[in-house]
């Protein structure tokens, strides 16, 4: 009897048992996809962001098969200061591009004419994307391109922002920071004679010795440099400066060319490269 009276209790426990678990299941996957939505809300790589600017595309390019970028604005959940250009800057936005693509994979870095954005995160199988913090990096009818260790591919469609966008943007200098001088000079080492241009460079932001070397970027091409002080110089081949675009921008950095504003305390702007100024 006492048995069969323990079968009974059990058969009525064990229905009651299963519901509080399944309860209690729910509860805990209610609380995991609050926390995860929380947690997507308060990040600017994935978190809901307002439109700005954006291009339609069905025709793919290059071995990634490139199609289209979107450009918006997204809130952040604390301010940031940034020191940009010896400026310091507190945002509350950040701007993200996206790069979308009909299949997309590996390291790439994006780029806003002849700046650099390495800072790149993947939005699964179609899309890239990089935050910028740094506006004055945006111009309207700017070249977008995306490059990867085998391909530097441009998109057909250039930047188009709105008005009300570009009238937050800065003009891109550096108070200060300038290209003073193009030389040509001979580098004589033996009996060896090798014909060379310097690109001198001065800033009012000093060079701070550091265990990095010191780079300057002319356009896309990344070249050594030296520095010192207030002072900065590059050497080049004449076969190397004459591949060099008029007007192209330079900047000297250490550790990464990243213009998105994230390491703008590492990058000295020095404006636009005048080739008139050889040997003047």
């Amino acid at each position: 009897m006492e048995t069969a009276a323990l079968m009974k209790d059990h058969r009525k426990t064990t229905p009651l048992l299963a519901a509080l678990l399944t309860v209690a299941f729910n509860m805990h996957l209610s609380i995991g996809q609050s926390a995860q939505q929380e947690s997507t809300k308060n990040d600017p790589h994935l978190s809901a962001g307002r439109l700005l600017a954006n291009r339609e595309s069905k025709t793919p390019i290059g071995e990634n098969k490139l199609l289209t970028y979107k450009l918006e604005e997204v809130d952040l959940q604390k301010p940031l200061e940034f020191k940009i250009r010896g400026k310091t800057h507190r945002l509350s936005t950040v701007l993200r591009l996206t790069i979308t693509s009909e299949s997309i994979s590996g390291a790439h870095t994006i780029w806003i004419d002849d700046a650099a954005l390495p800072r790149v995160f993947g939005l699964g199988a179609h899309a890239i994307a990089t935050l910028i913090y740094d506006r004055s990096i945006l111009r309207d009818g700017a070249e977008i391109s995306v490059s990867d260790s085998r391909e530097f591919v441009t998109l057909p469609e250039r930047l188009r922002l709105p008005k009300e966008l570009l009238s937050t943007i800065e003009p891109l200098s550096e108070e200060g920071n300038s290209i003073v001088g193009i030389h040509s000079l001979l580098r004589i080492a033996g009996s060896v004679r090798r014909p060379m241009i310097q690109i001198e460079m001065r800033t009012n932001r000093p060079f701070i010795a550091r265990n990095a070397l010191l780079q300057a970027q002319i356009g896309k091409q990344i070249f050594m440099a030296g520095g010192a002080g207030r002072a900065a110089g590059v050497f080049l081949t004449p076969e190397q400066f004459a591949q060099l675009k008029d007007g192209a921008e330079v900047i000297a950095f250490y550790n990464s060319p990243d213009r998105s504003g994230a390491l703008a305390k590492e990058i000295w702007y020095f404006g636009r490269l005048n080739k008139r100024m050889l040997d003047r």
